[in-house]
């Protein structure tokens, strides 16, 4: 694999390593920004409990009736 430490592929070898830190870059700040909605009491985890829960609670309503 001399090709890969080759020294004329250092700029193909930094551009390649600055793009895959921009996209993970980007991927982390789109992460951090979700984060807020999806927890928390007022979040959408919440909410998908307290809807799983209702649904739940009207199944065993229905059948009871």
């Amino acid at each position: 694999m001399e090709w890969f430490t080759d020294a004329d592929y250092w700029l193909g070898r930094l551009l390649f390593q600055r793009g895959l830190a921009v996209v993970y870059l980007v991927a982390f700040v789109s992460v951090a920004c979700q984060f807020r909605a999806l927890m928390g009491e007022r979040g959408l985890l919440a909410r998908l409990d307290r809807h799983t829960a209702d649904h739940q609670t009207e199944s065993s309503a229905a059948q009871a009736a």
